[in-house]
């Protein structure tokens, strides 16, 4: 098995961006070797197993921590099933690069009355199981408040903007008492 970028290739695709020759030849006109014509880069990252196309996730979203490939929906889900506390759906990963190393970021909605203490535990769980089940050491948490973490209007985690949003202190941290 072989990760890589998913292209694809068909009459059915379009030609390219409108009025833009650049990013059209970035995603649209990629070329195989022993392949003649154009294939398109989906963005989307995965491998073949048994005959079957797994997409593993978004190359944007990739995470390479200390050489290895990481997708941020496998440490979401491992959050969100630490404990109920952790609203389901409302927790976001993204890396972060600080000195030429990638720290994982976790963002987290917690449950409208959880208490500090509770969220102190939480943060150390959460922490040793990415440790554990991911090897990652450089993961930091961020409890935010109650419909802060952006999603599409299918409901899908905005992790790109989320990232932006984070780094311009636009994602408020939640007020405990």
């Amino acid at each position: 098995k072989q990760l890589g970028e998913i292209w694809i290739q068909s009459p059915h695709i379009g030609k390219g961006y409108f009025q833009e020759p650049e990013q059209t030849k970035l995603k649209f006109k990629k070329t195989l070797k022993n392949s003649p014509g154009d294939w398109l880069a989906t963005g989307d990252m995965g491998f073949i197993c048994e005959g079957e196309l797994v997409c593993t996730g978004r190359k944007d979203d990739m995470m390479i921590v200390r050489g290895e490939n990481l997708f941020p929906q496998d440490i979401e889900q491992m959050v969100t099933e630490v404990t109920p506390e952790i609203r389901p759906g409302r927790v976001i990963v993204f890396g972060q690069v600080e000195n030429q190393n990638t720290s994982v970021q976790i963002v987290v909605e917690p449950r409208q009355d959880t208490k500090k203490q509770t969220l102190d535990k939480i943060a150390e769980t959460v922490l040793a199981q990415v440790n554990t089940q991911f090897g990652v050491t450089n993961a930091k948490i961020f409890f935010t408040q109650r419909d802060i973490i952006p999603k599409t209007t299918s409901g899908k985690l905005q992790r790109n903007r989320c990232r932006k949003m984070f780094n311009s202190g636009e994602i408020p941290e939640v007020s405990l008492d």
